[in-house]
C-alpha cells in the first residue's frame, strides 16, 4: 500500500481532482439535466473520488464524515491509519481507471458507460492529476 501523504499534498491532489470534476463538467455533452450518460458515469467516479480525498484525514483521525456511505468502511483495517491508506490506495487506482476511461472510449463501454470523446483539456486534468500522485514523496 502507498502511504497516506501529507496534508498539503492531499490538499493538492485534491484541487487537481476538482479541476478534472470541472473540465467534465464543461463538456459539451454534460448538459443538465440531462448530460451524456458516459460523462455523467466519469463524472461520478471523479466526484467520488474527490469525496475520498476531502476525508482522508478524518478517515485518518477516526472523525466523522458528513456521508460515510459513500466511502468504503475498510473494515478489515487495523486501525484509522490502516483505512486512511487503503482509501488512499483506493483513490490511486480510481485515478488510473479514471485517466483510461477518459482517453479510451472503447474501455468506457466495456465497464457499462455509454462511449464518449473528452476533450484534450479534460485529459490533460485528468493526466495532472497521475502526475500529481507520481510526484508525492515516498513517506
Amino acid at each position: 500500500m502507498v502511504a497516506v501523504p501529507s496534508t498539503e499534498d492531499q490538499a493538492l491532489l485534491t484541487s487537481k481532482l476538482k479541476d478534472l470534476i470541472k473540465a467534465i463538467e464543461s463538456e459539451p455533452g454534460f448538459t443538465p439535466p440531462t448530460p451524456h450518460a458516459g460523462l455523467l458515469h466519469v463524472w461520478d467516479f471523479v466526484q467520488r473520488s474527490h469525496y475520498m480525498m476531502l476525508n482522508l484525514e478524518n478517515i485518518r483521525t477516526g472523525a466523522p464524515i458528513e456521508h460515510p456511505q459513500a466511502i468504503p468502511k475498510n473494515d478489515n483495517a487495523k486501525d484509522n491509519a490502516e483505512k486512511a491508506q487503503i482509501t488512499f490506495t483506493d483513490v490511486i487506482t480510481r485515478s488510473m481507471t479514471i485517466d483510461k476511461l477518459i482517453n479510451s472510449p472503447a474501455m468506457l463501454s466495456m465497464m457499462g458507460g455509454s462511449p464518449a470523446t473528452f476533450s484534450q483539456d479534460t485529459k490533460d486534468k485528468s493526466q495532472a492529476v497521475l502526475d500529481t500522485i507520481m510526484e508525492l514523496p515516498d513517506n
